[in-house]
């Protein structure tokens, strides 16, 4: 006969070891950006990690903007905006085919076609944060908040996550808000270049 003990410690071992797979194996985020997360554990600085989520496109001698990288699930260069706990948001969709940015606007659960931009109207558009010119905030760390927030989104303690920028930590909150609306706004954004 089994001591009941043992039969509790390996039902905990066993739970423990779920809990372990779920933390390693995170479905909130796209896989790529769950590699460059744990590049940013590698990292020692905040510098470092500047380009790690996010590159510099130049668009012309004047504008140069700073676009969330592309992953398998969304293949286009993006920024994303949200507002009032990502009820609303604003999907900037850079593609390169048109020399355009398609916005996208979801106001609760219905996203809409808010523009179509040429390259030379995008300054007009693309929020100011995103500019290069205003790359100073990249270094900053991530507020306490941010990495709880940040922490609850990808379902992992806080103390699991890597120090992070204040704008790669942004970036993760909101792509774990976008990521169940992924698959839709892609085929959105087909349709739109599609019908271009």
């Amino acid at each position: 006969m089994v001591p009941m003990r043992l039969i509790l410690t390996q039902k905990r071992m066993k739970i423990n070891l779920q809990t372990a797979e779920k933390i390693c194996s995170n479905y909130t985020l796209p896989k790529e950006l769950n590699t460059r997360l744990r590049c940013v554990m590698r990292q020692k600085s905040y510098t470092d990690q500047i380009d790690t989520f996010s590159m510099v496109f130049p668009h012309s001698e004047e504008t140069a903007v700073r676009w969330y990288l592309h992953h398998q699930e969304m293949p286009y260069m993006h920024i994303l905006e949200t507002h009032n706990h990502g009820n609303t948001m604003f999907l900037y969709v850079w593609v390169p085919r048109l020399r355009s940015a398609v916005i996208l606007e979801k106001q609760f659960s219905t996203w809409d076609l808010s523009a179509v931009v040429s390259e030379t109207a995008l300054l007009d558009h693309i929020p100011n944060r995103f500019l290069e010119s205003n790359a100073a905030w990249l270094k900053k760390p991530a507020s306490k908040s941010q990495m709880y927030t940040a922490a609850r989104q990808l379902l992992m303690p806080v103390h699991r996550i890597p120090k992070l920028t204040a704008f790669n930590a942004q970036l993760i909150i909101q792509t774990s808000i976008l990521k169940r609306h992924l698959q839709y706004v892609c085929r959105l954004v087909e349709e739109i270049i599609e019908d271009r």
